[in-house]
């Protein structure tokens, strides 16, 4: 899988379009696209049943009209739930969608670049990734377009063995000691970091390293342009049409 002709745009939509849409539904990821986002994030994780699905939260109380835990529920009973009501009535039809959705999705957008972040509960590591990859590789068109990443690290060893030319990045949100070397034997190709963490330093460490700097979550267009002068290469973003108009 040779990615070096694949340009990766600088403002990544967060969950699709999340600060405009409900996160990880389908309306959340055709806005990104209508907004000129070609480059999206979103979670996957597993149901009781070891159905791979498109959401953040271990819970889901916040974004859906059901209670308790994801892994609690089969995908039968999450299936057509709504998952937009929550965010603006406007967004009631909208329902939690699968892995094979969000697959759909992407081929349908040939020129879309997508970030799969790996939610594994605490035990459950080495499953979701072999599950999410075995569909992924089964049915994604352009697996060169596609970015696997997680803060787990024995989810990224998984996908390490079992998808060895797909692109991994290392999600981070502090700066642990040890970091570096995960991610080096990882064969990482990204650091993914929370915007606080952000120094000059580190950002030249990383391209040392020859691997690329991206920071979440990044709403503010004044801390894009700064991020954006310090060189990071991407900012993960709930609001894309905001930095679209303020850093370029």
């Amino acid at each position: 899988m040779d990615d070096n002709q694949i340009t990766y745009p600088f403002v990544i939509g967060h969950r699709g379009a999340a600060g405009y849409a409900p996160e990880n539904t389908l309306a959340s990821l055709e806005l990104a696209y209508k907004l000129g986002v070609r480059f999206i994030e979103v979670d996957v994780m597993l149901t009781a049943d070891n159905h791979a699905i498109i959401f953040h939260d271990h819970t889901l109380d916040r974004t859906t009209s059901l209670k308790g835990k994801v892994s609690h529920h089969n995908w039968s009973q999450l299936q057509g739930q709504d998952s937009g009501s929550w965010f603006h009535l406007d967004y009631a039809n909208q329902g939690i969608l699968h892995l094979k959705d969000l697959i759909n999705f992407a081929n349908e957008h040939p020129d879309l670049i997508l970030n799969i972040e790996l939610k594994p509960r605490l035990s459950n590591s080495i499953k979701t990734t072999s599950l999410a990859i075995q569909q992924l590789k089964k049915d994604v068109q352009n697996p060169e377009r596609l970015i696997l990443s997680s803060f787990d690290v024995l989810a990224l060893k998984t996908a390490q063995m079992l998808w060895p030319k797909c692109y991994r990045a290392l999600n981070l949100e502090t700066r642990y000691p040890g970091w570096s070397t995960i991610a080096k034997n990882l064969k990482c190709k990204a650091i993914h970091i929370d915007q606080q963490q952000i120094t000059s330093g580190f950002i030249q460490r990383c391209h040392r390293m020859n691997m690329a700097v991206r920071c979440f979550t990044v709403n503010d267009p004044s801390r894009a342009r700064q991020l954006k002068a310090m060189q990071v290469d991407g900012l993960f973003t709930d609001k894309p049409a905001d930095l679209f108009s303020h850093i370029f």
